[in-house]
C-alpha cells in the first residue's frame, strides 16, 4: 500500500512502529508537525517511532544535479524538531546527532520516540 506521507489515511493504532528514514528532511518543514501529529495517531500505544531528521535550520534548499537528480532538503534545527515531537504528544527515548560523511552541515537527528 502506498499512501503520501502527508496525507495518511490508515486507521488510528494501526502500526506497532515507524522508521522514517531520510524523507522528512525532503518535504517542506512546514509540514512536519503534522507529519510527527500523524504517526502519534497511527501508532498504538506501546508503539515506537525511529525518524531521521535534519540538525539544522534550513528553510529549503534544492540541488539540481544531486547524483543526477534533481534534490529538494527542508528541515529545522534539533531543538525545534524535539520541541515538535513533544508538542504532538510523543515522549523521546533517545536522541543523537548523526554524522553524514556525504553530505556538508552537522549531520542528521535521530530520534527514537
Amino acid at each position: 500500500m502506498c499512501q503520501d506521507i502527508t496525507d495518511l489515511t490508515f486507521p488510528d493504532a494501526t502500526f506497532d512502529a515507524i522508521c522514517s528514514y531520510y524523507t522528512i528532511i525532503h518535504i517542506p518543514r512546514q509540514a512536519h508537525e503534522a507529519i510527527f501529529q500523524q504517526f502519534y495517531r497511527l501508532l498504538k500505544p506501546s508503539g515506537l517511532a525511529l525518524l531521521c531528521l535534519g540538525a539544522e535550520d534550513l528553510e529549503d534548499d534544492i540541488v539540481e544535479d544531486y547524483l543526477g537528480v534533481r534534490m529538494y532538503w527542508s528541515h529545522y534545527d534539533v531543538e525545534t524538531n524535539l520541541d515538535l515531537i513533544v508538542a504532538s504528544g510523543f515522549v523521546p527515548i533517545w536522541s543523537r546527532i548523526v554524522e553524514d560523511a556525504t553530505s556538508p552541515g552537522p549531520g542528521h537527528l535521530f530520534v527514537l520516540i
